[in-house]
């Protein structure tokens, strides 16, 4: 894999948890934070978990060995944001 497949796999990935998580958070929450069993045993919540944890694992697995990768997209960051300042 060359870095700017990782790059876009990367990317599309963090956007589709983005979107699962958001879908998560849409369910009603007890005062200290936690899921209620109630809810966890809806359709929707297991769908929309299976969802978010299915994305966070693949992001898991690309970050995984690519520390290369992942040097030099900090250096990108780094450099675009010494632009911008």
């Amino acid at each position: 894999m060359n870095y700017q497949t990782w790059k876009s796999a990367v990317e599309s990935t963090e956007k589709a948890m983005s979107i699962a998580s958001a879908k998560l958070q849409q369910f009603p929450k007890n005062k200290n934070g936690l899921t209620p069993n109630s809810v966890r045993a809806l359709p929707a919540w297991k769908q929309a978990k299976r969802e978010y944890d299915t994305f966070h694992n693949t992001l898991r697995v690309l970050n995984k060995g690519q520390k290369e990768f992942q040097k030099r997209a900090a250096n990108e960051r780094r450099t675009k944001r010494e632009q911008v300042a």
